[in-house]
């Protein structure tokens, strides 16, 4: 394991990884690095071994390029959509609970105004309906005051021409 402050090799390896992912790369002042050495002693044979600093600058590029994305796809579409995945899922689940909730809004309001319209409906019926009666009812009132009227004229007359029959004067 090698772990060795990084110096100003360091300082310029910064600043060219930061150049060639167009942002800044977090500075770390040392540098570690497993190593496997091998060969002989007259010709050893030095190879890295990931892990250490390279995996955290690799981390370090690959959330800075993502970030990058984000804002360029953002700046471009005005879409904000994250390029990690838990945050893009969080992104889906939160949009899917908007739609949900907007249709849901949208139901119950669609769902009260049939209730007005059918409240509204339900009163034309019953006007109309009690209208119905009360003419109905005028009309059966007139038939029977008319046929009340012809019973007691036939019983006056039926009368008359008994009184008649009888000798006793008629009514008036």
């Amino acid at each position: 394991k090698l772990d060795a402050p990084l110096g100003k090799g360091g300082e310029a390896a910064q600043k060219a990884l930061s150049t060639l992912i167009g942002g800044a790369v977090q500075k770390m002042e040392r540098i570690k690095v497993d190593l496997r050495v091998g060969g002989t002693a007259k010709n050893p044979v030095i190879t890295g071994i990931n892990g250490g600093t390279t995996s955290d600058i690799k981390d370090q590029a690959i959330d800075l390029a993502k970030d990058k994305a984000e804002d360029l796809i953002k700046d471009k579409t005005g879409l904000d959509i994250p390029l990690n995945k838990d945050s893009l899922k969080n992104k889906i689940e939160d949009k899917k609970d908007e739609i949900i909730n907007q249709a849901k809004d949208k139901a119950e309001e669609l769902k009260n105004k049939a209730e007005e319209e059918a409240k509204k409906k339900e009163e034309e019926i019953r006007k109309k309906l009690e209208e119905e009666r009360r003419k109905k009812e005028e009309e059966i009132r007139k038939k029977a005051e008319e046929a009340k009227k012809r019973t007691e004229d036939s019983i006056k007359k039926a009368l008359d021409k008994l009184k008649g029959n009888l000798g006793i004067p008629k009514w008036k």
